[in-house]
């Protein structure tokens, strides 16, 4: 299971920042203008903030973050395609993205992906670029991924006799072992403990992997 983020550009934000998303305006005297930038997690704003005021000192450029957190977000998007306010750059997540694609707010990234050298989409998983792409044109831009890995006790599912995950394992699946508490009773409680299956602890235990990964990238110098 892979959650995608990508960084879009909103059509009507892209006339009022000079078409500023693609990088190929840079020094050129259309600049002065503000872009807006939606995102959804405050942990990241302080270095994508340096980022963004480096790139606009070098384009004649402000750039503002609004971060109105997870389920603020949405909600934000979905008021702006009613109202025509869109911020001009925003994350997309892969579970939204068809709905954006197919309502005409996004801009066609195609030429501008064509145009500029940097980008070069066979640096990213294909799965991932696919994610971002309607009737065969890209509407968004790889910025990161996620992978929720499961990880499980064998000993606990031996005791209680329940067959072990598998890699074909559906939502389905999940759902079945969550209604296993009738069968195990008072016990249940420590078989979900110790497999992490249910839907909420699997984030959790997502979480806390992806916490020790960069704690275990920082302390060996940065490398893996």
């Amino acid at each position: 299971m892979t959650a995608a983020v990508m960084a879009v550009t909103a059509m009507a934000g892209c006339g009022a920042s000079g078409g500023s998303s693609s990088g190929t305006d840079s020094g050129s005297s259309s600049g002065g203008g503000t872009i807006s930038v939606a995102i959804w997690d405050p942990n990241q704003l302080a270095g994508l903030q340096q980022i963004a005021d480096e790139w606009g000192a070098e384009n004649g450029y402000t750039v503002e973050f609004t971060v109105p957190g997870w389920d603020g977000y949405w909600t934000m998007l979905e008021a702006g395609v009613s109202g025509g306010e869109m911020p001009d750059v925003f994350w997309m997540h892969s579970n939204n993205a068809a709905k954006y694609m197919g309502s005409g707010v996004l801009l066609n990234m195609d030429s501008y992906i064509e145009a500029d050298e940097s980008i070069d989409l066979g640096n990213y998983f294909e799965g991932i670029n696919e994610l971002y792409t309607y009737d065969g044109s890209h509407y968004a831009i790889p910025k990161d991924h996620d992978t929720i890995a499961v990880v499980y006790n064998k000993a606990i599912f031996d005791k209680y006799g329940v067959a072990y995950p598998t890699s074909d394992w559906t939502w389905e699946d999940f759902a079945a072992l969550s209604r296993l508490q009738g069968q195990f009773s008072s016990n249940y409680p420590q078989l979900m403990a110790g497999a992490v299956m249910a839907v909420v602890p699997m984030l959790v235990l997502y979480l806390i992997f992806q916490k020790q990964f960069v704690e275990g990238i920082a302390s060996s110098g940065g490398k893996l």
